[in-house]
């Protein structure tokens, strides 16, 4: 639902900055058509205000995004870590299984080598 801002009913129902802005538009309808002009400095002022408020919101929301992104960034990072510790713990457990087996191997030699030094003597 969208609202029709040409429609001066619409404006007081949309917050303090609109129910100002009705008001200037109440005044400005009061006065006789030659002095619309003295509105002028109420609505420069309205809008100095609008654009001192979206400044605002662009320098926060500016913030946002670069903390997101940030924060996506250092999310990868961490990711990426992660992904190497796990490599490097599978390459730590292949490299245990095989010094594993060579010590059954070298254990089992001396255990032959014990038999035939026994049978020796």
């Amino acid at each position: 639902m969208t609202t029709d801002w040409i429609e001066a009913n619409a404006w007081n129902d949309k917050g303090p900055a609109a129910s100002e802005l009705a008001t200037i538009r109440q005044r400005v309808v009061a006065l006789p058509p030659d002095a619309y002009g003295t509105a002028v400095p109420d609505l420069l002022d309205y809008l100095r205000l609008q654009r001192r408020g979206l400044a605002h919101l662009f320098h926060v929301s500016d913030k946002v995004t670069k903390y997101n992104e940030a924060s996506h960034a250092q999310q990868t990072k961490q990711m990426e870590a992660v992904r190497q510790l796990i490599d490097v713990m599978k390459q730590q457990d292949r490299h245990i299984r095989t010094l594993n087996k060579r010590v059954d191997a070298l254990e089992k030699k001396l255990a032959k080598q014990a038999a035939r030094l026994a049978k020796k003597f």
